[in-house]
């Protein structure tokens, strides 16, 4: 990827996310070449710089212990209630004060038990952040060179401390400017590529650098890592490591990471469709799409325009029908797949839910409130075991009846009947 630059989140609120994405770079081949960060971002970054994710996974677990978004709390509160109105000489007198008492000290040991200054300077990986000078509160890029030696923690505490909020006031979409920005703190190493998790900054304006950036958003919701427990750190790591491979590496799928280079028996969707079906199930792929023909072609192509109708338009038409068949029953995201393994995953989770489903599908009353709550929520998303339940409804059907199911199979969401037509395919 060449000259690789990093910049991390200026909240601190994807630090766990951020631990995959590095992993996922090295794996890749590449090594961060500098790295930026602000506020409470600045940690991360010095630990990206040090290169060590052992120590990044250690630092933000005991950050927990340390209470570090309490302190950080506790000093936006003390802004919002009693430092907002004061003079620029008051507020540095106050800040500079509060956060030098006794309770900040775990912090500030918290962040040189981690944070090694001689290791950093040494690093191969370049190192900017946006700190506070302590004279006057203003925001200024430092690169390692620029910090006087011993006094690197003092301006990555004074730094992780600063009221965020004071920055954002006259922002309406509460973004920091570029100019207190990690992105301008990094533009100093000029890198060619700039990988970025931080969306809490406002993006160089066009013309101002010449640095590409990708942004790297997680593709499910990632909680605070201040408080994180070990699995919720795994779970966040391994996000940050499956969505840095899907956009930064080749992968057919948009919303899963499908690779197909390593598929040893590739056996997309689109070869399942040209199989025939068994027994009524030709019938009732016609009935669900509403068509006299239940050919390959004709099959593939209604699937298609139900696609395109729900505004997915680009990449491989079978795999994006297939990642909607899986996202619908809730496969995990965070894994990596062929398509022959995204095919399994799927058939083992609609599996799953079909078994749990069974017992409560034996009961006619049941199947009945379930056709009634369709109807009553035309075109609704559904949820994964709900999805299961009208699978099975729809296959037990016998063809003869299939008139009396119309107005509930008419309403379905679009979605929900793809799904429901590509496991057929799958399971038969």
């Amino acid at each position: 990827m060449g000259n690789v630059g990093f910049t991390v989140s200026s909240d601190g609120a994807r630090s766990s996310y951020e631990i995959g994405c590095l992993k996922a770079i090295k794996e890749l081949g590449s090594e961060v070449t500098s790295v930026g960060g602000a506020f409470v971002g600045t940690i991360n970054a010095c630990l990206i710089a040090q290169g060590s994710i052992q120590d990044m996974a250690k630092f933000w677990r005991n950050a927990s212990k340390e209470d570090l978004l309490d302190a950080i709390n506790n000093v936006s509160e003390k802004y919002v209630n009693s430092w907002e109105m004061l003079s620029g000489k008051e507020f540095i007198s106050q800040y500079i004060s509060y956060i030098s008492q006794p309770a900040f000290s775990r912090i500030h040991r918290l962040i040189s038990r981690y944070i090694k200054e001689d290791s950093l300077r040494n690093s191969e990986t370049s190192l900017a952040i946006v700190g506070i000078d302590k004279d006057d509160l203003c925001l200024r890029d430092y690169t390692l060179s620029d910090i006087p030696h011993g006094k690197l923690t003092e301006y990555i505490l004074m730094s992780v401390l600063f009221p965020v909020i004071s920055l954002s006031d006259n922002d309406i979409m509460g973004k920091l400017p570029y100019e207190i920005s990690p992105y301008k703190a990094i533009s100093t190493f000029a890198p060619s590529l700039v990988l970025s998790t931080d969306e809490l900054s406002r993006i160089p304006p066009s013309g101002k650098t010449k640095m590409k950036i990708t942004l790297l958003r997680p593709t499910e919701m990632v909680g605070m890592s201040f408080r994180e427990t070990a699995d919720e750190m795994i779970t966040g790591i391994r996000l940050g490591y499956i969505d840095t491979l899907r956009k930064v590496s080749f992968s057919y799928g948009n919303t899963f990471y499908i690779n197909r280079l390593v598929d040893e028996e590739y056996d997309s969707l689109k070869n399942c469709l040209s199989r025939p079906l068994p027994g009524h199930l030709p019938k009732l792929v016609k009935f669900i799409l509403r068509t006299e023909d239940s050919s390959p072609e004709n099959v593939s192509r209604r699937l298609v325009a139900m696609l395109k109708a729900t505004g997915i338009k680009d990449g491989d038409v079978y795999v994006a029908l297939t990642e909607n068949a899986a996202d619908l029953l809730g496969v995990d995201k965070k894994e990596k797949y062929t398509d022959k393994t995204l095919r399994e995953a799927t058939m083992e989770k609609m599996k799953e839910l079909c078994e749990k489903a069974a017992p409560d599908l034996a009961v006619s009353e049941n199947v009945r409130k379930i056709i009634s709550y369709a109807k009553e929520n035309s075109g609704s998303h559904v949820s994964d075991e709900l999805l299961a339940k009208y699978f099975l409804i729809l296959f037990a059907t016998d063809p003869k009846n299939y008139d009396m199911l119309k107005d509930f199979c008419g309403s379905l969401h679009l979605k929900t009947i793809m799904a429901i037509v590509v496991m057929i395919y799958f399971v038969y």
